[in-house]
């Protein structure tokens, strides 16, 4: 799953600095994770988007599902690929 950190960053006029104490982690570090060298943990993920004030489906440019298009084997299909993305 690829991460809009520095997208969703400007956006919230937020600092590159700001974020890296949030998480407490260096500033390198943080460029490293906005550019996908490091991954993003999903307590990592939910730091930011508290901060922020965004979703961690806007952080993972994630659309919301139509849930009456699928059928319920695709529901349990896609929830389970969300689970395993989440624990990685």
């Amino acid at each position: 799953m690829t991460f809009k950190l520095k997208e969703i960053r400007i956006k919230y006029k937020m600092r590159a600095k700001d974020i890296a104490k949030v998480l407490n982690m260096s500033d390198s570090n943080y460029s490293n994770l906005e550019r996908g060298r490091i991954k993003l943990t999903f307590e990592d993920a939910i730091l930011i988007s508290d901060y922020l004030g965004c979703s961690i489906d806007e952080l993972a440019n994630r659309k919301s599902l139509n849930i009456d298009d699928l059928k319920k084997k695709e529901i349990v299909e896609h929830l389970q690929n969300a689970i395993k993305l989440l624990i990685e």
